[in-house]
């Protein structure tokens, strides 16, 4: 794990101390001119997880600029003091959480209750994919939505949108009252009545 030692808003100065460019530099082997022409790439392959206290998931951040200073800027608001982490994403760890999030969707319905007998409800799922999901599974996307499909089950009507940021707790079920502002996520919303 590393520490943000200067931030402001969503820029990061610096991690452990030093220029938080670096931090990338030195896991990727690559200097800060290859990081800048790859930024779309690396933006989507290894994003920062931001560790939350009392939470076991990361809070994930994309990079949206570089700053000839080693200055990172990303998509959400980051402070100083938090403990990351590179991420590395995958279309497998795509797909996986793209199946949990319809399973755990399924998990939290509550008709049984409310005394809503399962033949007479009705559902219908939302699905918030963000952007950065969307650009590094290209041709495999409609793979997610067949995972979404067969593990709601093919009669539940499906919708969808691609966004750049998701308002979602951490996990469903394990739901504190706080949400975040997300980035590489998946949600799934499945209404019931």
């Amino acid at each position: 794990p590393h520490t943000i030692t200067s931030a402001y808003a969503n820029a990061i100065r610096e991690i452990d101390n030093a220029p938080a460019a670096k931090f990338y530099e030195r896991y990727l082997d690559c200097d800060i001119n290859k990081l800048k022409h790859e930024l779309k790439h690396i933006s989507m392959l290894y994003p920062i997880g931001i560790r939350i206290p009392g939470e076991k998931e990361y809070l994930l951040r994309n990079i949206t600029a570089i700053e000839d200073d080693g200055a990172i800027y990303l998509r959400g608001n980051v402070t100083e003091g938090s403990i990351i982490r590179l991420m590395i994403g995958t279309k497998a760890t795509c797909l996986e959480a793209a199946k949990e999030a319809a399973q755990e969707a399924q998990q939290s319905l509550t008709g049984p209750i409310m005394g809503i007998k399962k033949k007479d409800a009705r559902k219908f799922a939302i699905v918030f994919n963000s952007f950065s999901r969307y650009s590094l599974l290209q041709r495999e996307t409609n793979k997610e939505l067949r995972i979404i499909r067969d593990t709601l089950g093919s009669d539940v009507p499906l919708i969808g949108v691609c966004t750049y940021g998701e308002l979602a707790p951490l996990r469903t079920l394990a739901y504190r009252g706080q949400i975040y502002f997300h980035n590489q996520t998946i949600s799934v919303l499945l209404i019931e009545g």
